[in-house]
């Protein structure tokens, strides 16, 4: 898939894994707000699944970066800018 599509599908699974979703409105809370004694647990139980995306996002945005869609930039920075915006969605979603 071209780059576009790719970080499309991405966003689109993203956000719709999260919307309206009661489970992940309990861990954002517990994310967000963890009790003070859980919280090096919950940070470290949780960095698998971003690490992963992380991963998965820089990918693409390396194969945007080669095609000339993005400037020179870190892909790394990109893929960050990208998960905090699809963050900052999510947790803002009804």
């Amino acid at each position: 898939l071209p780059v576009r599509d790719r970080l499309v599908a991405i966003a689109r699974a993203y956000l719709l894994y999260h919307w309206k979703n009661v489970e992940m409105d309990f861990w954002n809370a517990v994310f967000y707000y963890p009790p003070q004694a859980m919280c090096e647990e919950i940070l470290t139980a949780t960095d698998a699944s971003k690490t992963d995306l992380l991963s998965r996002l820089t990918a693409v945005m390396e194969d945007g970066i080669a095609q000339g869609i993005f400037g020179k930039v870190p892909a790394r920075s990109l893929a960050m800018s990208f998960y905090y915006v699809l963050t900052c969605i999510s947790i803002s979603m009804d």
